[in-house]
Protein backbone atom coordinates (compact mmCIF):
# COMPACT_ATOMS: atom_id res chain seq x y z
CA UNK A 1 0.00 0.00 0.00
CA UNK A 2 2.69 2.37 1.17
CA UNK A 3 4.54 1.81 -2.24
CA UNK A 4 1.31 2.25 -4.20
CA UNK A 5 0.66 5.51 -2.13
CA UNK A 6 4.17 6.98 -3.11
CA UNK A 7 4.21 5.70 -6.83
CA UNK A 8 0.50 8.27 -7.04
CA UNK A 9 2.26 11.02 -5.26
CA UNK A 10 4.38 12.58 -8.44
CA UNK A 11 1.06 12.06 -10.30
CA UNK A 12 -0.60 14.58 -7.66
CA UNK A 13 1.61 17.45 -7.93
CA UNK A 14 1.99 17.26 -11.52
CA UNK A 15 -1.77 17.49 -11.63
CA UNK A 16 -2.02 20.15 -8.69
CA UNK A 17 -0.32 22.48 -10.58
CA UNK A 18 -2.43 22.91 -14.37
CA UNK A 19 -1.71 25.55 -17.19
CA UNK A 20 -4.66 25.97 -17.49
CA UNK A 21 -4.60 28.01 -13.95
CA UNK A 22 -0.96 29.39 -13.64
CA UNK A 23 -2.26 31.38 -10.52
CA UNK A 24 -2.21 28.91 -8.22
CA UNK A 25 1.29 27.34 -9.10
CA UNK A 26 4.92 28.05 -8.09
CA UNK A 27 4.21 31.76 -5.80
CA UNK A 28 7.53 33.41 -4.39
CA UNK A 29 6.88 35.94 -1.90
CA UNK A 30 9.88 36.76 0.34
CA UNK A 31 9.19 39.97 1.60
CA UNK A 32 11.50 39.46 5.28
CA UNK A 33 14.01 41.89 6.09
CA UNK A 34 16.98 40.47 8.74
CA UNK A 35 18.06 43.50 10.44
CA UNK A 36 21.17 42.99 13.45
CA UNK A 37 21.14 45.67 16.18
CA UNK A 38 23.65 47.43 18.17
CA UNK A 39 25.08 49.40 20.74
CA UNK A 40 27.81 51.77 20.47
CA UNK A 41 30.14 49.74 21.78
CA UNK A 42 29.15 46.99 18.91
CA UNK A 43 27.19 44.58 21.35
CA UNK A 44 24.17 42.76 19.95
CA UNK A 45 21.04 44.19 21.22
CA UNK A 46 19.38 41.10 21.17
CA UNK A 47 22.15 39.33 22.89
CA UNK A 48 22.89 41.42 26.03
CA UNK A 49 21.85 41.50 29.17
CA UNK A 50 18.94 43.67 28.58
CA UNK A 51 18.29 42.50 25.10
CA UNK A 52 15.59 43.54 23.10
CA UNK A 53 12.22 41.55 23.96
CA UNK A 54 10.57 41.34 20.68
CA UNK A 55 7.24 40.79 22.76
CA UNK A 56 7.53 44.11 23.60
CA UNK A 57 8.04 45.19 19.79
CA UNK A 58 5.02 46.14 17.18
CA UNK A 59 4.57 46.14 13.69
CA UNK A 60 2.51 48.56 11.64
CA UNK A 61 2.17 48.30 8.04
CA UNK A 62 0.66 51.59 6.10
CA UNK A 63 -2.63 51.08 4.69
CA UNK A 64 -4.09 53.90 2.55
CA UNK A 65 -2.46 55.95 4.25
CA UNK A 66 -3.05 54.79 7.59
CA UNK A 67 -1.20 52.46 9.96
CA UNK A 68 -2.59 49.45 10.97
CA UNK A 69 -0.99 47.02 13.35
CA UNK A 70 0.29 44.17 11.89
CA UNK A 71 -1.27 40.75 13.35
CA UNK A 72 -2.00 37.53 11.86
CA UNK A 73 -3.23 34.79 14.35
CA UNK A 74 -2.62 31.71 11.79
CA UNK A 75 0.97 32.95 10.90
CA UNK A 76 3.87 31.08 13.02
CA UNK A 77 4.84 34.72 13.84
CA UNK A 78 1.68 36.89 14.05
CA UNK A 79 2.85 40.15 15.33
CA UNK A 80 5.28 39.60 11.94
CA UNK A 81 8.90 39.63 14.65
CA UNK A 82 10.77 36.62 14.91
CA UNK A 83 14.63 36.41 15.69
CA UNK A 84 16.75 34.50 13.56
CA UNK A 85 20.90 33.21 14.15
CA UNK A 86 23.37 33.61 11.61
CA UNK A 87 26.79 32.77 12.09
CA UNK A 88 26.33 32.99 16.22
CA UNK A 89 24.44 36.49 15.69
CA UNK A 90 21.03 37.53 16.39
CA UNK A 91 18.76 39.34 14.35
CA UNK A 92 15.63 40.63 14.46
CA UNK A 93 13.23 39.30 11.21
CA UNK A 94 10.57 41.53 10.27
CA UNK A 95 7.49 41.09 7.58
CA UNK A 96 7.19 43.78 5.68
CA UNK A 97 4.42 45.34 4.17
CA UNK A 98 3.28 44.47 0.89
CA UNK A 99 0.92 47.36 0.19
CA UNK A 100 2.94 49.52 -2.36
CA UNK A 101 2.08 52.82 -3.53
CA UNK A 102 2.27 54.37 -7.50
CA UNK A 103 6.20 53.85 -7.03
CA UNK A 104 5.99 50.47 -5.54
CA UNK A 105 7.25 51.41 -2.29
CA UNK A 106 5.94 49.64 0.66
CA UNK A 107 6.34 51.45 4.49
CA UNK A 108 6.52 49.77 7.23
CA UNK A 109 6.63 50.86 11.14
CA UNK A 110 8.64 49.21 13.88
CA UNK A 111 7.65 50.62 17.57
CA UNK A 112 10.44 49.56 20.17
CA UNK A 113 8.11 52.29 22.64
CA UNK A 114 5.70 55.18 22.20
CA UNK A 115 8.82 57.53 21.26
CA UNK A 116 11.16 55.02 19.52
CA UNK A 117 9.96 54.32 16.28
CA UNK A 118 11.75 53.38 12.90
CA UNK A 119 10.49 53.49 9.34
CA UNK A 120 11.03 50.87 6.96
CA UNK A 121 10.56 51.16 3.36
CA UNK A 122 10.34 48.79 0.52
CA UNK A 123 10.75 48.54 -3.20
CA UNK A 124 8.48 45.75 -4.14
CA UNK A 125 8.60 43.96 -7.79
CA UNK A 126 5.31 42.26 -8.02
CA UNK A 127 5.60 40.08 -11.55
CA UNK A 128 3.77 37.14 -12.28
CA UNK A 129 3.00 35.08 -8.83
CA UNK A 130 6.39 36.84 -7.37
CA UNK A 131 6.62 39.47 -4.62
CA UNK A 132 10.38 40.42 -4.06
CA UNK A 133 12.01 43.08 -2.17
CA UNK A 134 14.20 45.18 -4.45
CA UNK A 135 15.28 47.95 -2.17
CA UNK A 136 15.26 48.27 1.41
CA UNK A 137 15.24 52.32 3.69
CA UNK A 138 15.60 52.56 7.16
CA UNK A 139 15.10 55.75 8.63
CA UNK A 140 15.37 57.12 4.80
CA UNK A 141 18.62 55.64 4.22
CA UNK A 142 19.07 53.19 1.66
CA UNK A 143 20.62 49.90 3.57
CA UNK A 144 20.27 47.35 0.61
CA UNK A 145 19.50 46.59 -2.92
CA UNK A 146 18.99 42.97 -4.96
CA UNK A 147 21.78 43.99 -7.61
CA UNK A 148 24.74 43.91 -4.64
CA UNK A 149 24.00 40.44 -4.82
CA UNK A 150 24.25 40.06 -1.11
CA UNK A 151 21.76 38.04 1.82
CA UNK A 152 19.09 41.08 2.68
CA UNK A 153 20.45 41.73 5.93
CA UNK A 154 22.01 44.74 7.69
CA UNK A 155 23.20 46.61 11.14
CA UNK A 156 21.99 49.20 13.02
CA UNK A 157 23.47 50.97 15.55
CA UNK A 158 21.04 52.15 18.30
Amino acid sequence: MRKLLLLNLPVFFLLSCEKDEPENCCTIMDTGVSIKYINESGENLLQTENALDISDLKVFHKVDSEWEEYFEGNLDNPKGLSELEINGEKFLRISTSIRTDSNHISETKLSFSENDEAIIKTEISKNANNTLVEKIWYNGSLKWEREDNVPRRFTIVK
